[in-house]
């Protein structure tokens, strides 16, 4: 990824280069994410890309241990909350939410972890929605400038609907 500068600049990257590495952070709930996060680090990983998965749940950790992919609990201060029809109950997700944002040893706290634990990704994929990435920007974190939104046409159109 940084080879693009290097060449704009005319410096050639060096054989010896450090490892590109992305944080992937995708909630438990829905599986799909987490089979994307590990799709990504299986072929990323050939190219010197490390991919370390982030996730909100001990569940998520050990579904995507089955895959061979180490992951970590970033907290389990936000999940994603469904009905017995496995759709998502908006009216429960929007008020954990809320109150997950607006809770300081929440939003922040994982805001703040994120900010160590990516110090030096080159980029943070948000697979999910996940809101702590979302305010990342209102926040004024040295993130908001690496963080890269993945979602597919219904979790983003579900988000919108339940946004209010």
């Amino acid at each position: 990824m940084r080879d693009a500068v290097n060449i704009a600049e005319d410096r050639h990257p060096s054989s010896a280069r450090a490892r590109e590495r992305i944080v992937y952070l995708a909630v438990a709930e829905g599986r799909g994410h987490l089979m994307r996060a590990q799709l990504a680090a299986r072929l990323l990983a050939p190219e010197g890309i490390a991919v370390d998965v982030v996730t909100t749940s001990d569940a998520g950790v050990a579904f995507a241990a089955e895959f061979g992919l180490p992951s970590t609990v970033i907290s389990d201060s936000y999940r994603l909350i469904y009905d017995d029809r496995q759709n998502l109950a908006r009216m429960r997700t929007r008020a954990m939410t809320m109150s997950y944002l607006l809770a300081p040893t929440r939003c922040l706290r994982d805001l703040a972890w994120l900010e160590g634990y990516a110090h030096d990704a080159a980029l943070i994929v948000n697979d999910s929605f996940h809101p702590a990435l979302l305010a990342a920007s209102l926040a004024g974190t040295r993130l908001a400038d690496r963080i890269v939104h993945v979602h597919g046409e219904n979790t983003r159109q579900a988000v919108e609907d339940s946004a209010g």
